[in-house]
Order: C-alpha cells, then structure tokens, then sequence
C-alpha cells in the first residue's frame, strides 16, 4: 500500500513542481511586458522622434545665409530631445540627458579655409553616425562625424507599431556627446597613440554643394583618419604612412619577423579601450 502511495505521490510532486515552475515563467513574462510597455509609452508623445535630432540654437537663434554670415562661432543644444521627468529617469535611466540639452559654445567649420581647406570625400557612417571624409591639400584625411545619433537602422517594424522604439532612441541618451574631449588627456597618461578630436558646428556652405541638404547646419567631430601618406600627427620617429589592419596582417602572415607588430602597444590600447568602456571597436578602426 505504501509503494503505491509513493508510487502516485511522486508525479504529483513533481507536476506541481513543474506547474510551479510554469506560472513562475508566465508571471515573470507577463511582468516583463507590462515594463516594456510602460517604457515604451511614458516617453511624452511626439518627444522622442525617429531620425536624426534637430538642433536648438540660441545664438543665433536661428540659422541661416544671413545670420551665420561672418560667425566664427554658434552657442546651441545638442538637442533636447533626450530630457525626460522624474518617472522616465526612474525607468529608463538618468544617462546623460542633462549634458545632451546642455547649452554649449562652438568653432563654426568653413571647410574652405578650415585647416588650410578641406574638400568633402567619401561618405561614411555606420548604423548611427552620419559620416564623411574630408581631405586637405597635402592629402590628408579627416573625418566629419555627426555628434547627434540616428538608431532608425536598428529599429523593427514590431517595435514601431508597439512603441518601443523609444527605447532604442532613448538609448542614445547612454552616451556622453562631448566624452571625447577627454581622451586625448586620458589617452596620454596611459601612452596610447590617439586621435585629436575637434567639435565643431558645420553650416550650408558652398563647399557641401549637393551635400548641404545631409550635412548643412549639423554638429560634427573632426578627427584625423588613420590613412594617406606623411600624415605624422602622431610624432612618431621614422613614420612614413598609414596602413590598414588586413595589410598588416597580411604582410605578418608573410613574414612574421620582418612585419611584427608592436603587440605590447595592441594589448596596452585594447585595455585602455576596456577601462573606458569603449566596446564600439573593429578592425576597420585601427591605423598602423
């Protein structure tokens, strides 16, 4: 009588075990979806907008031909598009929402006389950033990369349609716009070679051409490009140019001693990339 007892006491132990387990599973997922739906919809409507965010200028506060004729500097807003109440930061995070609508004054770049004269390239950008090359007289190349970011690649038709894209855009808020600004002091105190990052205000000029409509009247990073020819901003003895990581590693592959790279000099930049949290690195971002 015991044995059968155990015998029909046992599945039942474990099928509450298992039911347990179920309505555990179902309430955590039911959980999760009224978050995600509530994080989704306490954006304010209309706030947070797909595209690229729009500038708030203040001086002046309004740009055009004849206000930025003669300007070597405009004082703006990132954009205000990331601020956010109480019950949003709370959910979503304080990020830095506060330095994004922070009033900043910057450089206006008019590329024909900016570094000797620029003349706009190849266009660039990955999934967020709107990119281009810019190359002055003795060919060497810049690059323009917009300071306000566009996640639109990264959003699904689901999450347009159930609202959650506010939440990739919102992200964007994650980042510090101005945080480069800090790591060529950062970069020195580790001895890591870096780039020497500019921010500046780029207006409609006769220099963008067909490019006006894209580039004209956005905030940009101007930073050297790792490529070209006697281009030694980094002051290094014996440089002659730049090379590409697949060149690289091909000339190793074919003679690991002649072309070895300074691996010490790999090792000490991929952990100063971990120790700032830069996780956004590929080989396409590397000059040797």
């Amino acid at each position: 009588m015991r044995t059968r007892e155990r015998a029909v006491a046992l599945p039942l132990a474990m099928l509450r075990i298992l039911l347990t387990r179920v309505l555990k599973t179902i309430g955590a997922l039911a959980l999760t979806l009224i978050v995600l739906v509530f994080l989704a919809t306490c954006a304010p409507p209309g706030k947070l907008k797909r595209g690229m965010p729009a500038h708030e200028f203040i001086d002046p506060p309004e740009v055009t031909e004849a206000t930025m004729q003669g300007r070597d500097s405009v004082t703006l807003r990132a954009t205000t598009m990331y601020e956010a109440g109480p019950i949003r930061r709370f959910f979503q995070g304080r990020k830095y929402r506060d330095a994004w609508s922070a009033p900043v004054t910057v450089p206006v770049a008019w590329l024909d006389t900016l570094k000797g004269g620029l003349t706009p390239d190849d266009m660039g950008g990955g999934f967020q950033t709107l990119s281009i090359d810019v190359i002055d007289p003795d060919g060497c190349v810049y690059t323009l990369r917009s300071v306000n970011k566009n996640p639109n690649k990264f959003i699904k038709p689901w999450m347009r349609w159930t609202n959650v894209d506010n939440l990739a855009i919102d992200g964007i808020a994650s980042g510090h716009p101005y945080g480069a600004q800090v790591m060529p002091a950062l970069s020195d105190a580790a001895g890591v070679r870096h780039f020497h990052p500019e921010v500046y205000f780029l207006p409609k000029q006769d220099a963008l051409d067909t490019l006006n409509p894209l580039f004209g009247n956005r905030l940009f990073w101007l930073e050297y490009e790792p490529e070209g020819e006697g281009c030694n901003w980094v002051g290094m003895d014996g440089f002659d140019e730049f090379q590409d990581s697949d060149d690289v590693l091909e000339r190793w592959k074919e003679d690991p001693d002649e072309h070895r790279p300074d691996i010490r000099g790999l090792v000490r930049a991929r952990l100063f990339d971990v120790w700032v949290g830069d996780w956004d690195r590929h080989d396409g971002q590397w000059g040797w």
